[in-house]
């Protein structure tokens, strides 16, 4: 079953968590967020916008609140944020009206001849505007009203507005991205904890970031590793296989998967006690498979819900009716089952190349690949510098850590020790 088990690891567990490790964000990332997120924030609410006074909070949404933001494609590249502006303004406001008026609040003060932010472009989205930045991150800010205040599970109102010819597609939809944060929380809290947990900690460690409290809620800190959950970290890696997908030419006009809906999948699945990331990612692909394929069986898209609020329809949007988006990611999924399975039996160290780089694309698969042959030679070294020292043949004895966790005979469900 694969190489050589390095730190208690399998070697495609070595390999599958360096890639996430790799998809961790930065310092710089997070700093860059942060100062984004806060100057929009502080910009919309500010003297002469449309929306002066009448911005009772701003929230970070999407992947960032539920600790599964991913780096770029390119890993030069920031990655984006997601926002909601909660306006004290009729819940039935018009949707046209109240894009418009986001549009002006960002725009204002700029070129009357181009749409920017601060030299930034903005762009009108159905549900949102988009500022985007020189070095190709966006921050989508959608507008939003309060209808039901509640601390936990509140209920929002946003503003679907596109302008189509001859037709325009305007309404409301109730929304609690909140209450997803929230029911995330509190399914993740139902999580054993296991030896995986200790694995992550120590290959995320490096990573650990804190982010200081602003006066508007700031994106979360990065999470503790210490408490980085394997569920999530397989999220992520089902994530940048998405990404990678969605990056050729073929597919950019095409809606990808929203990363809500992959979020509660991979958290609807029942959770296991493998200490094995490849074994977790795995029980979460073919959870997702199963879901897709009996929804593409009956001749039915499928229908994700909001564990926070059941009439939040996720898949609103995706799979588009009429199309074969949930058959080509159907497809998708079945094929990066197909990697990993190969990833996890295979001894050919080219083969895991190939397969590292088509699962999860060259940069990322570069970096994780280097730099576990950077780890394997200092063991190689410091197991020289023992024998040189003792004399004898012994090998690092058992508990001695190299790096990511501790030396071990175990396998791969815990072993003869448990």
């Amino acid at each position: 079953m694969g190489l050589q088990i390095i730190d208690g690891l399998e070697a495609e567990d070595e390999y599958l968590i360096e890639v996430a490790r790799q998809l961790q964000l930065t310092k710089t990332e997070n700093e860059n967020n942060k100062s984004r997120y806060e100057g929009l924030a502080k910009f919309v609410d500010g003297p002469g916008s449309p929306f002066e006074d009448l911005v009772s909070d701003v929230k970070p949404s999407g992947s960032n609140a539920i600790h599964a933001a991913i780096r770029g494609l390119v890993l030069e590249n920031m990655p984006d944020v997601d926002g909601i502006v909660i306006l004290d303004i009729a819940p039935d406001e018009n949707p046209r009206v109240v894009q418009e008026r986001l549009i002006m609040a960002l725009t204002r003060g700029g070129d009357d001849s181009d749409e920017t932010y601060r030299g930034c472009k903005v762009e009108p989205n159905s549900r949102c505007a988009t500022v985007h930045y020189e070095d190709g991150s966006t921050v989508d800010l959608m507008p939003v009203v309060v209808t039901h205040d509640d601390e936990k599970y509140p209920i929002m109102n946003l503003f679907h507005y596109k302008a189509e010819s001859g037709h325009d597609e305007s309404y409301h939809k109730t929304i609690s991205p909140v209450g997803f944060k929230a029911a995330v929380h509190d399914r993740l809290e139902q999580e054993p904890k296991r030896l995986i947990n200790e694995t992550l900690a120590k290959a995320f460690g490096d990573r650990q970031l804190l982010l200081e409290k602003a006066a508007v809620e700031s994106l979360p800190e990065p999470e503790a590793f210490k408490d980085k959950s394997p569920r999530i970290v397989a999220l992520q890696l089902i994530k940048r296989f998405r990404d990678i997908q969605f990056s050729t030419t073929i597919r950019k006009q095409r809606r990808k998967p929203p990363s809500v809906v992959l979020a509660t999948l991979a958290l609807e699945a029942n959770f296991t006690h493998t200490n094995s990331l490849m074994e977790e990612t795995l029980h979460v692909v073919r959870y997702i498979i199963g879901k897709l394929e009996t929804s593409h069986n009956l001749g039915m898209n499928i229908d994700v819900r909001n564990p926070g609020y059941n009439q939040d329809i996720l898949t609103d949007r995706w799979p588009e009716g009429g199309t074969d988006d949930q058959a080509i990611f159907l497809s998708d999924m079945k094929k990066m089952e197909e990697g990993l399975v190969i990833l996890r039996d295979t001894t050919d160290l080219k083969k895991r190349d190939k397969l590292l780089q088509s699962l999860f694309g060259e940069s990322v698969s570069r970096k994780a690949l280097d730099a576990v042959m950077e780890r394997k030679q200092a063991g190689r070294d410091a197991g020289r510098m023992m024998i040189n020292g003792l004399g004898s043949t012994s090998v690092m004895p058992r508990g001695s850590s190299t790096g990511l966790g501790v030396v071990s005979s175990a396998r791969r469900f815990g072993g003869p020790d448990q």
